[in-house]
């Protein structure tokens, strides 16, 4: 499968994308419907996204509107959405999306690794913990 997504090993309510050779936005979509029908199964517990894009390229299509229909179709209890080892195009369209639809950029960070994506969640989850 070109887009596979996983719980991460690391951090709870985590999920990681990768992708494996050449993959469509289509394929792309179907996964994000399944990670926001599992997200809906957590009874509004917080559930946070890695991309990997290590090694990926693009695939020709609408990226940007693409990527805005799902990231618009996540379930209220999703947290951060992290983009993380990034090609310098893949960067670039991202900081374009941004700029596009600036009601995402709250949910969206973006990590040079996948391990400082976890480090930011946790991180982030701390800032939003309730005080006791």
């Amino acid at each position: 499968m070109p887009v596979r997504v996983s719980e991460d090993d690391e951090i709870s309510n985590a999920v990681v994308y990768r992708f494996d050779g050449t993959w469509n936005w289509g394929e792309l979509e179907d996964a994000a419907r399944r990670v926001q029908e599992w997200g809906r199964s957590l009874g509004g517990e917080r559930y946070d996204v890695i991309f990997n894009f290590k090694g990926v390229s693009l695939p020709k299509g609408p990226s940007i509107s693409s990527s805005r229909r799902m990231l618009d179709a996540g379930p209220s209890n999703r947290g951060l959405v992290v983009f993380a080892e990034m090609s310098a195009f893949i960067s670039t369209m991202v900081s374009m999306g941004l700029r596009l639809y600036p009601h995402l950029q709250k949910h969206i960070a973006v990590t040079k690794t996948v391990q400082e994506a976890r480090e930011l969640i946790l991180k982030s989850r701390e800032e939003k913990r309730p005080e006791a």
